[in-house]
């Protein structure tokens, strides 16, 4: 089923904006009515045509990797807040919303970093790949 704003996952999350979209989901801006704060939601889309053993394993890659990342507590990495399964049965994982621009946004709407600037986010960067490589953590949402 395609979600809409203003639609609510799980009884608790209001969908309120798509904040980006990929080959296999979308990342949406929601309130959690029960704790009164916005969050960002991750929401898994797998093709109907996708066997069946194909799609377990998407989704359980998914959910190991949100248990991998909501472990780590590092100021450059989002927290995640829990993950769950719609009435579809695909997972959502629950995140801190981080307002600002993505890096693409900053390259596409200001042009080539100064070396300066370069060097102080790929410090950062290094930084919570570091973090995770030091908890064990090997992830595709870092």
């Amino acid at each position: 089923m395609a979600r809409e704003p203003g639609d609510v996952v799980l009884g608790r999350y209001r969908l309120v904006e798509v904040l980006g979209e990929g080959g296999m989901g979308a990342v949406w801006r929601a309130h959690d009515e029960r704790m009164r704060r916005d969050v960002a939601l991750k929401q898994l889309k797998l093709p109907l045509t996708l066997e069946a053993g194909v799609r377990e394993q998407l989704v359980a890659r998914m959910e190991r990797e949100a248990r991998s990342v909501g472990m780590l507590h590092h100021p450059g990495v989002i927290t995640v807040h829990d993950q769950f399964h719609d009435d579809e049965g695909l997972p959502w994982i629950v995140m801190e919303l981080v307002r600002g621009r993505s890096l693409a946004d900053l390259l596409r709407d200001d042009g080539p970093l100064d070396e300066v600037e370069a060097a102080r986010i790929g410090a950062q960067i290094a930084e919570a790949v570091a973090a995770a490589h030091e908890a064990g953590k090997h992830t595709r949402l870092l």
